[in-house]
């Protein structure tokens, strides 16, 4: 039965951000989130607390990735890779994947006007990658805007089906993904079939991993939730509740105008 490990990027700049603002605007949770809009950077990196975090999570991952039959996997943004690529190194491997798909929900903007994203070319000179679902134009190119709430949807179904393709082709025992916590949070709810009006969200923190394992005819096997304790707890960051509870809610707008066109 092949292993899926779902890891969250470690701290990014924007997150750094972030909790400076909950910090400034604890009392006010909608001047925050609004803050929080107006100061993010749409494609950040790692701070260096984050590059801690990935060097520990790249000890710890790298037994695994070194071994036959495993799979390293990417979203395309920076903080992404930055966390994958230490990872890759230190498991002895030439090159990793990126999958276009996986970026984090929103895409790259910055107060919901889209912003240039890197193409194939760009990440592939940039890092130890081979681009999968990158156009030449960008990963996220043809927008004007922030993604909607029917493209995160329509795309997780993607990576769902993705997944399942890649767990079922018997090509590896263990893939590792490095993605984002909003993207794995909606990820899993969709995989797991948990209700659409049921608000329930999957916390990771930065650098966080859940384990899960795979069978065609069985389904899904949750064998571990954000696990962090690879770090010490001076670097345990980014599962603050005052943002991920925005996050458990489903977006019922979408809901309702998918209901509606259905009937």
């Amino acid at each position: 039965m092949p292993r899926l490990l779902l890891v969250r990027h470690a701290q990014s700049e924007n997150n750094l951000a972030n909790d400076r603002l909950r910090e400034e605007f604890r009392s006010d949770p909608e001047r925050m989130y609004a803050e929080a809009e107006r100061s993010r950077q749409a494609d950040p990196a790692l701070t260096e607390a984050g590059r801690e975090q990935a060097l520990l999570l790249a000890d710890l991952l790298a037994p695994t990735l070194a071994a036959a039959r495993s799979l390293l996997v990417s979203s395309p943004m920076r903080r992404a890779l930055q966390t994958a690529t230490p990872i890759a190194a230190r498991a002895g491997l030439d090159r990793f994947v990126c999958e276009g798909d996986l970026f984090e929900v929103g895409g790259c903007h910055y107060c919901d006007v889209a912003r240039p994203s890197a193409n194939a070319a760009q990440i592939e000179a940039e890092f130890p990658v081979v681009c999968h679902g990158v156009s030449t134009e960008g990963w996220f190119s043809g927008r004007s805007a922030s993604e909607r709430a029917e493209e995160v949807s329509a795309r997780v179904d993607r990576v769902i089906a993705w997944t399942e393709r890649t767990l079922a082709g018997g090509e590896h025992d263990t893939v590792v993904v490095v993605a984002h916590g909003d993207l794995l949070s909606r990820w899993l709810r969709r995989w797991l079939q948990i209700p659409t009006t049921r608000g329930l969200a999957f916390v990771h923190g930065n650098a966080g991993i859940t384990t899960l394992s795979w069978d065609r005819t069985d389904g899904v096997l949750v064998e571990g939730l954000n696990a962090l304790d690879h770090l010490p707890l001076r670097l345990q960051t980014g599962a603050e509740a005052e943002f991920w509870w925005r996050y458990a809610w489903p977006d019922l707008a979408s809901v309702a105008s998918r209901v509606s066109s259905q009937s």
